[in-house]
Protein backbone atom coordinates (compact mmCIF):
# COMPACT_ATOMS: atom_id res chain seq x y z
CA UNK A 1 0.00 0.00 0.00
CA UNK A 2 2.38 2.46 0.83
CA UNK A 3 4.82 1.96 -2.37
CA UNK A 4 1.38 2.64 -4.56
CA UNK A 5 0.71 5.65 -2.58
CA UNK A 6 4.58 6.79 -2.64
CA UNK A 7 4.38 6.02 -6.60
CA UNK A 8 1.06 8.09 -7.02
CA UNK A 9 3.13 10.78 -5.32
CA UNK A 10 5.85 10.66 -8.03
CA UNK A 11 2.71 10.39 -10.81
CA UNK A 12 3.90 6.40 -11.50
CA UNK A 13 0.02 5.03 -11.23
CA UNK A 14 1.28 2.63 -14.23
CA UNK A 15 4.20 1.29 -12.24
CA UNK A 16 1.81 1.10 -8.74
CA UNK A 17 -0.80 -0.73 -11.05
CA UNK A 18 1.76 -3.12 -12.88
CA UNK A 19 3.62 -3.72 -9.11
CA UNK A 20 0.49 -4.92 -8.04
CA UNK A 21 -0.93 -6.63 -10.83
CA UNK A 22 2.67 -8.83 -10.29
CA UNK A 23 2.24 -9.28 -7.39
CA UNK A 24 -1.18 -10.36 -6.79
CA UNK A 25 -0.83 -12.98 -9.71
CA UNK A 26 1.45 -14.91 -7.76
CA UNK A 27 -0.72 -15.06 -4.98
CA UNK A 28 -3.82 -17.69 -3.82
CA UNK A 29 -7.45 -16.91 -5.83
CA UNK A 30 -8.69 -19.07 -3.76
CA UNK A 31 -10.54 -17.51 -0.16
CA UNK A 32 -10.18 -13.78 0.90
CA UNK A 33 -6.79 -12.98 2.35
CA UNK A 34 -5.03 -9.83 4.06
CA UNK A 35 -3.46 -9.66 0.87
CA UNK A 36 -6.09 -9.36 -1.08
CA UNK A 37 -7.35 -6.58 1.48
CA UNK A 38 -4.23 -5.00 0.72
CA UNK A 39 -4.19 -4.78 -2.35
CA UNK A 40 -7.74 -3.65 -2.46
CA UNK A 41 -6.75 -0.71 -0.59
CA UNK A 42 -3.62 -0.41 -2.97
CA UNK A 43 -5.84 -0.63 -6.54
CA UNK A 44 -9.05 1.95 -5.11
CA UNK A 45 -6.65 4.90 -4.85
CA UNK A 46 -4.95 4.07 -8.34
CA UNK A 47 -8.16 3.91 -10.01
CA UNK A 48 -8.97 7.20 -8.29
CA UNK A 49 -5.93 9.40 -8.90
CA UNK A 50 -6.44 8.07 -12.90
CA UNK A 51 -9.95 9.35 -12.71
CA UNK A 52 -11.62 5.60 -13.00
CA UNK A 53 -14.28 6.23 -10.65
CA UNK A 54 -16.16 3.33 -12.33
CA UNK A 55 -13.23 0.92 -11.88
CA UNK A 56 -12.86 1.97 -8.46
CA UNK A 57 -15.94 1.26 -7.39
CA UNK A 58 -16.51 -2.29 -9.12
CA UNK A 59 -13.22 -3.29 -7.88
CA UNK A 60 -14.58 -2.65 -4.12
CA UNK A 61 -18.00 -4.40 -4.96
CA UNK A 62 -16.26 -7.38 -6.58
CA UNK A 63 -14.48 -8.22 -3.68
CA UNK A 64 -17.02 -7.31 -0.96
CA UNK A 65 -19.18 -10.45 -0.75
CA UNK A 66 -15.64 -12.59 -0.28
CA UNK A 67 -14.32 -9.94 2.14
CA UNK A 68 -17.87 -10.46 4.07
CA UNK A 69 -17.55 -14.18 4.62
CA UNK A 70 -13.95 -14.03 5.38
CA UNK A 71 -13.44 -13.97 8.98
CA UNK A 72 -11.66 -10.49 8.23
CA UNK A 73 -14.72 -9.16 8.53
CA UNK A 74 -14.63 -10.21 12.03
CA UNK A 75 -11.55 -8.05 12.52
CA UNK A 76 -12.41 -4.20 13.52
CA UNK A 77 -9.57 -2.35 12.27
CA UNK A 78 -10.22 -4.18 8.81
CA UNK A 79 -14.00 -4.08 8.33
CA UNK A 80 -13.55 -0.04 9.48
CA UNK A 81 -11.14 0.20 6.64
CA UNK A 82 -13.45 -1.86 4.10
CA UNK A 83 -16.47 0.51 5.71
CA UNK A 84 -14.56 3.99 4.92
CA UNK A 85 -12.75 2.52 1.47
CA UNK A 86 -16.58 1.60 0.04
CA UNK A 87 -18.02 5.17 1.27
CA UNK A 88 -15.30 7.41 -0.19
CA UNK A 89 -15.80 5.55 -3.09
CA UNK A 90 -19.09 5.39 -3.38
CA UNK A 91 -18.36 9.65 -2.74
CA UNK A 92 -16.07 9.76 -5.71
CA UNK A 93 -19.00 8.12 -7.64
CA UNK A 94 -21.43 10.89 -6.66
CA UNK A 95 -18.92 14.39 -7.14
CA UNK A 96 -18.67 12.54 -11.00
CA UNK A 97 -22.29 12.82 -11.07
CA UNK A 98 -23.19 9.18 -10.38
CA UNK A 99 -27.27 8.52 -9.52
CA UNK A 100 -27.88 10.20 -5.75
CA UNK A 101 -28.84 6.24 -5.12
CA UNK A 102 -25.55 6.23 -4.04
CA UNK A 103 -26.07 8.62 -1.23
CA UNK A 104 -28.40 5.94 0.48
CA UNK A 105 -25.06 3.53 0.48
CA UNK A 106 -23.00 6.06 1.98
CA UNK A 107 -25.68 7.22 4.97
CA UNK A 108 -25.82 3.29 5.17
CA UNK A 109 -21.79 2.96 5.99
CA UNK A 110 -21.92 6.12 8.17
CA UNK A 111 -24.66 3.80 10.09
CA UNK A 112 -22.18 0.78 10.15
CA UNK A 113 -19.45 3.39 11.45
CA UNK A 114 -20.97 4.90 14.00
CA UNK A 115 -22.23 1.09 15.36
CA UNK A 116 -18.46 0.04 15.78
CA UNK A 117 -19.10 2.25 18.96
CA UNK A 118 -15.50 3.94 18.99
CA UNK A 119 -14.65 7.57 19.38
CA UNK A 120 -12.34 6.93 16.21
CA UNK A 121 -14.61 5.61 14.05
CA UNK A 122 -17.33 8.43 14.97
CA UNK A 123 -15.38 10.69 14.04
CA UNK A 124 -14.67 8.88 10.35
CA UNK A 125 -18.74 8.88 10.08
CA UNK A 126 -18.52 12.13 10.89
CA UNK A 127 -16.36 13.33 8.25
CA UNK A 128 -18.02 10.98 5.28
CA UNK A 129 -21.60 12.50 6.72
CA UNK A 130 -20.19 15.97 5.86
CA UNK A 131 -18.34 14.83 2.66
CA UNK A 132 -21.82 13.69 1.84
CA UNK A 133 -23.85 16.97 3.17
CA UNK A 134 -21.53 19.02 0.84
CA UNK A 135 -22.09 16.76 -2.08
CA UNK A 136 -26.04 17.01 -1.38
CA UNK A 137 -25.73 20.92 -1.46
CA UNK A 138 -26.02 21.36 2.95
CA UNK A 139 -23.39 23.46 3.32
CA UNK A 140 -24.38 24.16 7.26
CA UNK A 141 -24.45 20.14 7.76
CA UNK A 142 -21.06 19.65 6.13
CA UNK A 143 -19.60 22.58 8.54
CA UNK A 144 -21.17 20.64 11.36
CA UNK A 145 -19.84 17.45 10.41
CA UNK A 146 -16.43 18.68 9.86
CA UNK A 147 -16.74 20.88 13.52
CA UNK A 148 -17.65 17.64 14.95
CA UNK A 149 -15.02 15.07 12.85
CA UNK A 150 -12.74 17.75 14.01
CA UNK A 151 -13.33 17.28 17.64
CA UNK A 152 -13.49 13.68 17.31
CA UNK A 153 -10.25 13.25 15.74
CA UNK A 154 -8.73 15.49 17.85
CA UNK A 155 -9.78 13.34 21.34
CA UNK A 156 -8.12 10.45 19.66
CA UNK A 157 -5.29 12.00 18.57
CA UNK A 158 -5.60 11.53 14.91
CA UNK A 159 -3.64 14.76 13.39
CA UNK A 160 -3.24 14.21 10.30
CA UNK A 161 -7.45 13.85 9.85
CA UNK A 162 -8.02 16.60 11.96
CA UNK A 163 -6.00 18.40 9.70
CA UNK A 164 -7.05 17.47 6.22
CA UNK A 165 -10.71 18.12 8.13
CA UNK A 166 -9.80 21.32 9.11
CA UNK A 167 -8.42 22.50 6.00
CA UNK A 168 -11.78 21.48 4.13
CA UNK A 169 -13.73 23.18 6.84
CA UNK A 170 -11.48 26.54 6.03
CA UNK A 171 -13.02 26.67 2.56
CA UNK A 172 -17.07 25.98 4.05
CA UNK A 173 -16.60 28.60 6.76
CA UNK A 174 -16.44 32.15 5.09
CA UNK A 175 -13.01 34.35 4.65
CA UNK A 176 -11.71 35.83 7.76
CA UNK A 177 -12.59 32.76 9.94
CA UNK A 178 -11.58 30.40 6.83
CA UNK A 179 -8.25 32.18 6.93
CA UNK A 180 -7.50 31.87 10.37
CA UNK A 181 -8.40 27.89 10.32
CA UNK A 182 -6.41 27.67 6.97
CA UNK A 183 -3.49 29.40 8.49
CA UNK A 184 -3.76 27.14 11.48
CA UNK A 185 -4.06 24.24 9.51
CA UNK A 186 -0.96 25.65 7.13
CA UNK A 187 1.80 25.54 10.44
CA UNK A 188 0.46 22.10 11.07
CA UNK A 189 1.52 20.57 7.87
CA UNK A 190 4.37 22.94 7.47
CA UNK A 191 5.85 21.88 11.13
Amino acid sequence: QILTLVNLGMDLPDVARARLDRIMSEWSQNGYHVQHHDALLAFVPIELYTGHVGAAWQRVEAEWADFRISLLSQVQDIRVEMLQLRAYTALALLNAGDTPVRAGAIRRDVRRLRREGLPWTTALADYIDAALAWQLGDREAAIAGLRSAVAGFDAVGAALFSACSCWRLSALVGHAAGADIRHATQAWFDG
